[in-house]
């Protein structure tokens, strides 16, 4: 019986870990709970479903690529005689050959994910280069394609993510009427799970910044004359999304710092570097933004102005 290419097998796989619009957190606390049945130790990163629908893009790619060095070095054509010493001796290739640590790690997290080769980074299994922050160049640095967009052209589009810090597919799927004004301040309220909601399905409210209402208004102003019921018609694609999302987080940042009582020994976030960060604002936005960790808001979002320097 034929068993298809090599992709359309990757394919049979795929397609059942699909969880668009359902909780991963969910997912985390069955992990959890058969972990303590069957005694193996838990990983909180680790689930069994994809739900993010960029996450399944580039896990599939990856994996396609991995697909054709496979064909090619062990003729392989049944997805299931692929071993973890394949998949080791891919990673230790591409390692070799210059790739980044960054794209090593998502190699690595997709092989693991699809073939589920729990594929450990270090001494156990394979030893690949440690990802460092500094050597991340996205948003930091002017890029060629930044001055293919002409943001005079999206003017209201730039004002309203350097007020409110929302990501692409938020921003793209945004409804006039899930923004509204609380005591004064415009907030977005962001759908958990449906299609253009938050990231892992996570809603949230986010406050825009206190400084940016008068923009703020002006820009609703001009969005309600036309009888679309998404806030924005066109994203495009060249606009650097995540920088503005850097600076709303340092200005939201500023603008929680400056009211809050003094910090404690106990409420300071300290670097490696010696950066030194209010925990109890970082917190905050880390929660406007959508994230979890603060370490990843400073990692991300705040230490560009270090960079900048």
């Amino acid at each position: 019986m034929k068993k298809g290419s090599l992709v359309y097998q990757l394919m049979q796989i795929v397609t059942p870990m699909i969880r668009f619009g359902e909780s991963r957190k969910e997912e985390k606390k069955k992990e959890r709970e058969r972990c303590k049945k069957t005694g193996e130790i838990w990983n909180p990163t680790r689930t069994s479903g994809i739900y993010e629908s960029d996450t399944l893009k580039t896990y599939i790619k990856q994996c396609c690529i991995f697909l054709r060095w496979i064909k090619e070095k062990y003729k392989i054509r049944d997805i299931k005689k692929i071993t973890k010493e394949m998949a080791l001796e891919y990673l230790s290739y591409r390692r070799d050959r210059g790739d980044s640590a960054w794209t090593l790690q998502t190699i690595k997290s997709a092989i693991n994910k699809i073939f589920k080769f729990k594929i450990n980074v270090g001494s156990k299994d394979i030893d690949l280069p440690r990802r460092d922050r500094d050597e991340v160049v996205r948003s930091r640095v002017p890029r060629a394609h930044d001055s293919k967009i002409n943001r005079d052209n999206y003017k209201d589009l730039t004002t309203f993510l350097e007020a409110t810090g929302l990501r692409r597919n938020e921003v793209r799927k945004l409804k006039k009427l899930n923004i509204k004004k609380i005591n004064g301040i415009y907030n977005v309220f962001i759908p958990p799970k449906a299609a253009g909601g938050a990231k892992g399905g996570r809603g949230r409210t986010v406050e825009s910044l206190i400084n940016m209402q008068d923009k703020l208004e002006k820009v609703l102003e001009r969005a309600k004359q036309n009888n679309n019921e998404y806030m924005f018609s066109k994203i495009p694609k060249k606009l650097d999304i995540h920088e503005l999302r850097a600076d709303y987080a340092n200005n939201k940042y500023d603008e929680i710092v400056a009211v809050l009582q003094e910090a404690q020994k106990s409420d300071l976030y300290i670097t490696k570097d010696k950066q030194v960060y209010d925990k109890r604002a970082l917190k905050i936005v880390s929660k406007n933004l959508g994230h979890t960790r603060i370490d990843v808001v400073v990692n991300s979002y705040m230490r560009r102005r270090i960079w900048e320097k």
